[in-house]
């Protein structure tokens, strides 16, 4: 009994870190979205501004 316990928790426990893990890829993924779509907000900016000058 004990062995088929601690397994279920080693399971448990493997399924957390992979929840975990393809929780954090998510809010990374999403965090480099961002960075660069401000990035071509800025060069977006920069080329308007020197089509105006």
């Amino acid at each position: 009994m004990d062995s088929t316990v601690s397994l279920c928790e080693l399971d448990s426990f493997n399924n957390h870190l992979i929840a975990i893990a393809i929780v954090g890829a998510g809010a990374v993924s999403a965090v480099l979205v961002i960075v660069k779509k401000k990035e071509w907000l800025k060069q977006s900016i920069i080329s308007e501004e020197k089509n105006e000058i």
